[in-house]
């Protein structure tokens, strides 16, 4: 599949290629929608007239997840740009329609717009999360351990992922150093008997994740924790919404 491409129409156009992170209403037909794109990190548009009929972009492109094709206005002096046109790069075919797929990701969605705080390019990150989302339309394993896969390999995309391994040495992954240990350094960490679990996340590719089991319990207390190590290494790390969304319909 073609992943995004910047390319100089004519002066102030560009085309480019980008996940819908997040879409808000703004007046009576108008959006407000960001993209995570590949070359240009996160970018914020208002999109015009995409709740009237007669839209040439209806307000159902600008979901979260939505892979986006864009003709968009550039101005390095501006954060708030806008959009000419877009449509669908990929269809999703199944995302929209299970509230299992879409409700992770809404949650990678979510997780992104907390997190990318610049407008660099993070082209492993955005491929990265393509194939994620590819993963979850077309995958018939269980999704329950997605979300953990995802913020172990975002953390190590933004320069903070978990380090070492579980061992009979180092029985507690202490979250404040992100390190497993011996002993704890820190009031922060994950106790000896679940410590076992999040190794072995370290080490498998997201794609085996529907061959790894844990209880719910298990689960709960690693997605959890590893929400504590986010709020531990970046500073001011918002509250998320859609985790408590997350948990009902995924029952963990």
């Amino acid at each position: 599949m073609p992943f995004e491409k910047y390319s100089l129409i004519q002066t102030m156009l560009i085309n480019t290629q980008g996940i819908v992170i997040k879409t808000i209403k703004y007046g009576e037909t108008s959006v407000i929608t960001h993209l995570f794109t590949r070359l240009g990190g996160l970018k914020s548009f208002i999109v015009n007239g995409v709740r009237s009929k007669r839209s040439t972009m209806p307000f159902g492109l600008f979901q979260p997840g939505t892979l986006l094709e864009c003709t968009m206005y550039h101005h390095d002096q501006k954060k708030l740009l806008r959009l000419k046109e877009a449509r669908i790069a990929q269809a999703w075919q199944k995302i929209p329609f299970d509230i299992k797929r879409s409700s992770v990701a809404l949650f990678i969605c979510e997780l992104l717009e907390k997190t990318i705080r610049d407008a660099d390019g993070h082209e492993t990150l955005y491929d990265d999360t393509i194939a994620y989302l590819h993963y979850i339309d077309t995958t018939q394993q269980s999704l329950a351990n997605l979300p953990l896969h995802y913020l172990i390999d975002l953390s190590h995309h933004l320069g903070f992922g978990p380090q070492g391994e579980y061992t009979e040495h180092n029985l507690f992954f202490d979250l404040q150093e992100g390190y497993f240990m011996s002993s704890p350094h820190s009031l922060h960490y994950i106790d000896k008997e679940t410590s076992p679990y999040l190794s072995q996340l370290l080490v498998q590719n997201y794609s085996q994740q529907g061959l790894f089991t844990m209880s719910r319990e298990v689960r709960r207390v690693i997605f959890d924790h590893l929400l504590k190590y986010y709020s531990l290494h970046i500073e001011n790390f918002p509250a998320l919404h859609s985790p408590e969304v997350f948990r009902s319909v995924m029952e963990l």
